[in-house]
């Protein structure tokens, strides 16, 4: 419990540097760029939508990451 109490911050942290990455990044974009390839070019572009689906995906997963001991 002290555990969980005590990642709040960090998680506080990330949800906030995630909300003004998505606010800077879009700034009334249609589109944006999702991934570049080594040379620094863009490899695939989304909306908005995309970028908040793929955050969600990484917080439900999230707690069975943590959960599973390390072998």
């Amino acid at each position: 419990m002290k555990k969980q109490i005590k990642e709040i911050p960090s998680i506080l942290f990330l949800m906030i540097s995630f909300g003004v990455a998505i606010r800077v990044m879009t700034g009334g974009k249609e589109e944006v760029p999702l991934h570049w390839n080594v040379r620094g070019e863009i490899d695939s572009w989304g909306d908005t939508w995309t970028i908040c689906h793929r955050f969600g995906v990484v917080w439900i997963t999230h707690p069975f990451a943590t959960s599973t001991p390390m072998v």
